[in-house]
């Protein structure tokens, strides 16, 4: 159901609910937990907001798995792809600005955690090897090659002045996958990932949806579309037809360039730390999808550079 790293399954509940469910040791451990902090933000949303999040009902304990029962939607899937529908989307971002924070945290909060991440990826030498990656005509270095963790920790570092004052609430995981388009024609989000304790920003749900429509985001995992060879510190990589690369999707894209051309190299960094933070869980998936985030990770970092 999510490409990031929840557990969590879905399932019809009667006619017009579902139950998201995960398997816990114990209540106490459900209640530290993402999913029950996605119940948490999801309520407190509603109680804002109630036409932009689904009514979650109650608590459920099952045997061994806990969640919660939330409204089910007929989802209208295909215009999620419509730039109409990503420009909506920023809407409803900046109505989350309105939303007062109980704690503000210094930009260095976020790149401790991005460091953390950084930290895991090199400890593998076989990526840290490569030096360039070619994807058709396009080569790009591998910043984990040319940088150590720490150095890319100070180049995201040096936007705290630009990025500290831009913290605000926000979703925390604005990707599409995560909106629904009702056939009323009601927008809805699901599974935030508001992390408490480091700074959060609606520049980091920009940037997700960035993610989204940059290079296919939705489109790109959990499929078999990406084929390559290793020779000599060059990685070679093909994408199946249009995996990589969807029109309507990028035009929404260049619709975000423009919108946000303001902050868009902080944005840009931001995306960028998304596919590090990603890394970790793609490798329990499989290696095939630990690489494909790891080539568009460095695409990102390349785009990055040429802004």
């Amino acid at each position: 159901m999510k490409q990031g790293g929840s557990d969590a399954r879905l399932l019809d509940y009667e006619n017009d609910k579902v139950i998201k469910l995960q398997t816990f040791k114990s209540e106490e451990e459900f209640k530290k937990s993402q999913l029950y902090s996605q119940y948490i933000w999801i309520n407190g949303m509603y109680n804002l907001y109630k036409n932009i999040v689904p009514k979650i009902h109650s608590i459920v304990k099952f045997n061994d798995e806990y969640g919660y029962i939330m409204d089910k939607f007929n989802v209208d899937y295909h215009s999620t792809k419509s730039t109409s529908f990503v420009d909506n989307l920023t809407k409803m971002i900046n109505a989350f600005k309105d939303v007062p924070l109980k704690e503000t945290f210094r930009f260095s909060t976020y790149c401790n955690r991005v460091l953390t991440h950084l930290q895991l990826l090199y400890q593998d030498e076989f990526l840290i090897n490569i030096k360039e990656i070619r994807i058709g005509n396009r080569t790009v270095k591998n910043v984990t090659n040319l940088y150590g963790p720490n150095d890319i920790f100070m180049i995201l570092k040096q936007y705290e002045s630009k990025l500290f004052p831009e913290q605000s609430y926000c979703h925390g995981d604005f990707t599409l996958e995560n909106t629904l388009k009702t056939h009323n024609n009601e927008i809805k989000i699901i599974d935030p990932n508001f992390v408490n304790g480091i700074w959060n920003s609606w520049m980091l749900d920009i940037s997700k949806l960035m993610q989204s429509t940059h290079y296919n985001y939705e489109g790109l995992f959990n499929k078999d579309n990406m084929h390559y060879v290793i020779n000599n510190g060059m990685m070679f990589v093909n994408f199946d037809g249009d995996a990589l690369f969807i029109k309507s999707k990028y035009d929404s894209y260049n619709m975000l360039c423009s919108k946000y051309d303001k902050y868009f190299k902080q944005l840009l960094m931001l995306e960028f730390t998304h596919y590090i933070r990603m890394l970790k869980y793609k490798r329990k998936v499989s290696f095939n999808e630990y690489l494909k985030a790891f080539v568009v990770m460095n695409l990102v970092y390349d785009d990055y550079l040429k802004r």
